[in-house]
């Protein structure tokens, strides 16, 4: 078995099998793989070529010859340039690097802003002098925005796409409740009893003539804004991705 580490390990020339994957990587040796599963791993060419690929464990049936095995269309682009190619895995040089590409600044730019405006609505709003019926009101709000964002936490520069996509899709689902629940606790119509644990009825009419409670709305949206720019972000500067796309 072959020990990835982030320095370049030399593997065997390269060859196309069309069964694999535009990101699957495999190499075998006498008919066994060389490489566990899973893994996401930087392949370059003795030319300079650069692939971001995973790793798969099992032969396939078309390897039939000592070699590193990637697409048919990896193949192709590859060209003559098949000899002495190494691997190492992806790491976090390779999220910097995106980071440093037109593209990646903004992104970077995008979701330190969200943050920032989180951030600063949270700090006037809890830090501020506030009444005790907007204290109430933050301690409803930071309950709505820890179940909010939840699914952030499984996010990160490593998580595959098919993860991305459902934390996105669990994230604006939670961002439409928590937002029914603040029309609830303004004295709106249609809210929910509860959401996450949170009671989304208007604990007293005062909260509508309220100015105060328009930063903790401002920061729970600015938190859900940051968390799918985060998202953004992480999908742009993950292993198979190109921020400039």
């Amino acid at each position: 078995m072959i020990d990835l580490t982030n320095t370049p390990t030399v593997v065997p020339r390269v060859m196309g099998l069309a069964e694999l994957g535009e990101n699957d990587v495999v190499v075998i040796k006498d008919g066994e793989s060389e490489l566990e599963a899973g893994h996401w791993v930087v392949l370059r060419t003795a030319g300079g070529k650069r692939y971001e690929l995973q790793t798969r464990a099992d032969a396939p049936s078309g390897a039939d010859q000592d070699g590193t095995y990637v697409s048919a269309s990896h193949a192709d682009e590859i060209g003559e340039d098949v000899e002495n190619p190494t691997l190492r895995l992806y790491n976090r040089s390779d999220v910097f690097n995106k980071l440093r590409t037109p593209a990646g600044l903004v992104l970077a730019a995008t979701t330190a802003v969200a943050l920032a405006t989180a951030g600063f609505g949270a700090w006037f709003e809890f830090a501020g002098d506030t009444g005790p019926s907007a204290a109430a009101t933050a301690k409803k709000t930071q309950k709505l925005l820890a179940w909010a964002t939840e699914p952030e936490l499984g996010i990160d520069a490593d998580a595959k796409p098919a993860t991305i996509a459902a934390a996105r899709k669990e994230l604006d689902r939670r961002q439409r409740k928590a937002n029914d629940c603040l029309e609830g606790l303004r004295g709106g119509d249609g809210a929910p009893p509860t959401v996450g644990g949170v009671a989304c009825s208007a604990p007293s009419p005062s909260f509508l003539r309220d100015k105060d409670n328009a930063g903790l709305i401002t920061g729970i949206l600015g938190a859900v804004a940051a968390v799918f720019a985060a998202i953004g972000s992480a999908k742009h500067l993950g292993p198979g991705s190109n921020p400039d796309e």
